[in-house]
């Protein structure tokens, strides 16, 4: 599990990450997540519906998705929404039930897949180069 007492320090590493850099790290978490979460029964469409609310969790916890974070998702999940597709499919996740979900979903992983789901968070929180107050309590919240 990562470490939250070097949660800054992982911060910056992830801050710091080159587009490629982070979309490879982002790539193996998800299909890491993919392949998890498809062991809990659920089909190919439920499966990414889990995941497209878990990057919704992310990318709006903090306001309205942007270019860098549309971009890591299309290469990520080889997708080819345009971005308000994108923007329409994760505008409802900003709600406190959609952060639960969210929170039970990763709960819900192997350590290995709790572990994915934490570092594929980690690369979409970090997208913008930034962290705030509130990117910081979603990924306490999902990692305790």
């Amino acid at each position: 599990m990562l470490d939250m007492t070097r949660f800054d320090e992982l911060y910056s590493e992830y801050c710091a990450l080159s587009f490629e850099e982070r979309v490879d790290n982002c790539r193996d978490a998800y299909l890491t997540l993919r392949e998890e979460i498809s062991a809990h029964g659920h089909d190919a469409t439920e499966t990414l519906e889990l995941i497209i609310g878990l990057v919704g969790v992310c990318v709006c916890v903090d306001g309205v998705p942007g270019k860098k974070e549309y971009a890591l998702f299309a290469a990520v999940t080889k997708s080819d929404i345009p971005l308000d597709k994108f923007r329409r499919l994760i505008q409802g996740t900003r709600t406190k039930e959609m952060i639960e979900g969210a929170d039970h979903l990763v709960d819900s992983l192997s350590e290995k897949g709790k572990d994915a789901a934490l570092v594929f968070c980690l690369c979409f929180l970090s997208a913008d180069g930034e962290i705030d107050v509130y990117e910081r309590q979603l990924f306490e919240k999902l990692i305790s």
